[in-house]
């Protein structure tokens, strides 16, 4: 697909002459376009240069980070290096929440647009609300773009949204990140409250070409349907956020409706930090607008194949600037993408520390129990796997029929195969397992 710009001057329609917000939009896209390819140390070079106008405004404009900053021996006159960076502290969620008003900077540039609040979702337990401006939306509707870019997808189709607090409705376009230079489809929104036969049923009459939703919502609606022999036609992708994006979800997806799935990480009060490559599973970190860092229990920089604590710092947010901000994700890090690109590559994002085993011998590990390959899995409509204690685990079950004792059995061996442990396993039948607010789900939730 080659989307055209749309051309504002009458009797001009190609080469497009863009609106002064489009062509800021494909001005910044354009050098996207080029750093995506730069080597790793010339992006890594670039971002020190931004991190080092980053820490001289939050030293210069809060008082939180000018003490941190001046501890770890940062100089404004002089260029940070990555060694000086290290020594920071990590930011924490807490010190956002009781810190607040003291990294909040006192003088946002003025160019850098109207400030705003963002708040994250919730789905630590510890939601943060920070400032924002408008130069940071600016960037997130950027890394929007980049990714319906990179995926090729065709904007004079529908574009579909199953998610929290969107109601039931219709819009002209695909959004501001799309509108400001290029003409689209419609998009459609439907709440994720309505029950998943009413999801499937709007999908089965707007047919679109593309749909975004949450992971643990994508697997059950592609359970239903494969259950009731539902395809979708005309759908070309889904697109998954908010959630860890399993094999066994992308896997479901393609038996149900023979479409893959696209991935993207990101955090309300960051922006995206990370896109799916084009053409593999593996993530891309978005070097240009974060400095993603993956760390080891020592806190030292992970190597590929080794997983550790995602911290994040925003390059352009200077109204509360988040620097070495520890996000409570682990993910591990990559090999070099054969892609070409030099952006920095996350093989898998593994969640957050509840979704952690914990094992009895101090270990720990990302649980993968595969519930649609239990026997009778399609009895099952809800399952939630809970840790109690570090020998037990809760098996939480929505049935349509109840599971014999040698079913029980077998999906306990099961589990003792997958973590490597006799755990102690119980079974717990119920009606319905409740999803929090914000709708996002956990299949596996440690309580330690």
């Amino acid at each position: 697909m080659r989307a055209v710009p749309i051309s504002v001057v009458p009797g001009i329609e190609w080469p497009a002459l863009l609106s002064p917000q489009g062509a800021a939009r494909l001005s910044l896209m354009y050098q996207l376009d080029q750093s995506q390819w730069w080597p790793p140390e010339i992006i890594k070079q670039q971002q020190f240069i931004q991190i080092h106008q980053l820490l001289t405004h939050a030293f210069h404009t809060t008082r939180f980070y000018r003490h941190r900053l001046q501890d770890a021996g940062f100089n404004p006159k002089t260029r940070v290096t990555p060694e000086v960076f290290s020594v920071i502290p990590l930011l924490q969620r807490e010190d956002i929440q009781l810190h607040l008003a003291d990294m909040n900077s006192t003088a946002v540039p003025k160019d850098h647009g109207r400030v705003g609040y963002t708040e994250s979702s919730g789905s630590t337990g510890k939601p943060v609300r920070i400032h924002s401006t408008s130069l940071s939306q600016f960037f997130w509707h950027a890394m929007t773009l980049r990714d319906h870019l990179w995926h090729d997808r065709d904007f004079t189709r529908n574009h579909a949204e199953i998610r929290v607090g969107v109601g039931d409705r219709t819009g002209k376009n695909w959004g501001y990140a799309v509108k400001v230079a290029f003409e689209s489809g419609p998009s459609l929104m439907l709440d994720i409250k309505e029950p998943m036969d009413r999801q499937i049923q709007w999908i089965q009459e707007h047919r679109p070409a593309y749909l975004l939703t949450y992971p643990s919502n994508l697997r059950e609606m592609a359970g239903r349907c494969l259950e009731q022999g539902i395809d979708f036609p005309g759908l070309i992708e889904m697109r998954a956020f908010g959630e860890t994006v399993t094999e066994e979800t992308r896997e479901i997806c393609r038996q149900a409706w023979g479409v893959g799935v696209k991935d993207m990480y990101s955090a309300m009060e960051i922006g995206y930090m990370a896109l799916q490559c084009p053409g593999h599973e593996h993530y891309h970190v978005m070097s240009e607008g974060v400095f993603l860092e993956v760390l080891d229990d020592q806190g030292l920089p992970c190597r590929p194949g080794e997983i550790g604590r995602v911290v994040v710092t925003d390059l352009h947010n200077f109204a509360t600037p988040l620097i070495r901000y520890e996000i409570l994700d682990y993910a591990e890090v990559g090999e070099p993408c054969p892609c070409g690109r030099g952006l920095p590559v996350l093989k898998r994002i593994l969640g957050r520390q509840r979704n952690m085993l914990r094992l009895p011998d101090g270990t720990c590990q990302w649980p993968a129990f595969s519930p649609r390959k239990w026997p009778h899995a399609d009895r099952i409509q809800q399952v939630q796997i809970v840790q109690k204690a570090l020998d037990h685990l809760v098996v939480r079950l929505v049935v349509h029929f109840p599971l014999a004792p040698e079913d029980e059995q077998a999906i306990t061996r099961i589990i003792h195969d997958r973590s490597g442990h006799p755990l102690r396993v119980g079974f717990e039948y119920v009606d319905t397992i409740e999803k929090p607010k914000n709708f996002k789900f956990d299949i596996f939730v440690s309580e330690l």
